[in-house]
């Protein structure tokens, strides 16, 4: 018969036993309507179709009828879409399936569906290998509403961390990086760092008094060869670490979306919206460590010119030694630290506001009365523009 059929030519090679299937007045199993089965056997058919009609290797339903099956056969309109809602649009029919388009920001996802009475839906996002079943009894729901503006975004989102994880993993392991570097990684969590700023492949990015050209090194694998890094550093930094970023540079294919800006930080222009993240690590309180006679340096003018560079959503990312909230900034000279209360007070003024913090570089034995060494207490802190 053809349910004996259906048993042991799907159900049974698909591990479903849990089900119960109405036969219709013909004697035949019902076809588009009285089929009982888990959630987790929607999930069967569900991979079943996404894998275009093979299970575990066997084609058990032609890949062509799957595609037909799928597609959008007919066109009934956007005037009662099943389950749909304000970012839902496009429905066609197949063979007992119900296409739509899912608007998410300025892209559309077409999305799949089988249907159920009572809110029973087994609805696939192929672009993203996306697979969402629903069970429920109110038949006034919108599980695609639901899928479109709460599930697509996440998924979405996490997607992109997941790879801008990977990407900066294969930064920091890049066989190029010297040694010396290696052994800094431990301290300063360069990985950490990156993922909290959000830095990714095709980003533009300052690095501010970039000095022997670490992070830019890890910035540059980051942002790719779709990105671009400009490492800034002024004369006495170039003289200290003499030219070490520039031995970097020198080396064939190793950084080569990477350039030396190279300037005095007060006497810098930079180009207006050009930067998706400006970073200072631990050299804000060097805008105040000036000996006696040295040159102060214009932070008003700076924090401007960093407001311009940056693009509207751009962000500013500051890790720095930290000193007691309310310690004068003429710690920046005797302590080599500032306190956070200081940053996000001149950043404000710079028309800047606090985003978003992080600990993952606290030290909580550290009371920042002292010189600042490498484990101290750092502040890792993220600014948008106002």
């Amino acid at each position: 018969t053809a349910k004996d059929f259906i048993r042991k030519e799907l159900l049974s090679k698909m591990g479903i036993t849990n089900y119960r299937w109405k036969t219709a007045v013909s004697g035949m199993p019902e076809s588009g309507w009285g089929v009982s089965m888990t959630s987790r056997d929607m999930v069967k058919w569900g991979t079943l179709a996404m894998n275009k009609g093979k299970w575990q290797g066997e084609q058990l339903i032609p890949q062509a009828y799957i595609a037909k099956a799928t597609s959008r056969v007919l066109y009934p309109g956007d005037e009662e879409v099943h389950g749909g809602g304000k970012d839902v649009s496009n429905q066609g029919y197949g063979y007992l399936w119900w296409g739509v388009d899912m608007k998410y920001g300025n892209k559309s996802y077409f999305s799949t569906s089988a249907q159920g009475g009572g809110d029973q839906y087994i609805i696939l996002v192929k672009e993203l290998d996306l697979m969402v079943v629903f069970t429920g009894h109110n038949r006034n729901a919108s599980p695609k509403q639901i899928v479109a503006e709460r599930i697509i975004p996440a998924f979405v989102l996490f997607s992109v961390s997941s790879i801008a994880h990977d990407t900066i993993q294969h930064a920091i392991d890049n066989p190029a990086r010297p040694e010396t570097d290696r052994k800094l990684d431990a301290v300063r969590k360069p990985a950490e760092l990156l993922k909290f700023v959000g830095t990714s492949e095709g980003d533009v990015v300052l690095e501010m008094l970039s000095a022997g050209g670490y992070y830019a090194e890890i910035l540059s694998k980051a942002v790719g060869s779709k990105g671009k890094v400009d490492a800034h550093n002024n004369a006495d930094y170039k003289a200290y670490l003499k030219d070490k970023l520039v031995k970097r540079l020198a080396v064939d294919g190793r950084m080569e979306n990477v350039t030396e800006l190279v300037a005095e930080v007060n006497e810098m222009e930079l180009e207006a919206g050009k930067y998706d993240s400006i970073y200072l690590v631990q050299r804000f309180h060097d805008f105040w460590d000036v000996a006696d006679g040295g040159t102060k340096f214009n932070v008003e003018r700076t924090l401007a010119q960093f407001h311009k560079a940056l693009k509207v959503d751009g962000t500013i990312a500051i890790v720095d030694h930290a000193a007691a909230d309310g310690a004068p900034l003429s710690v920046g000279h005797t302590l080599h630290r500032i306190a956070k209360d200081a940053v996000i007070a001149e950043l404000a003024k710079g028309g800047f506001v606090l985003e978003a913090e992080a600990d993952f570089l606290a030290n909580a034995e550290d009371d920042g009365s002292e010189p600042s060494r490498g484990t101290t207490n750092r502040m890792v802190l993220k600014f948008k523009k106002k």
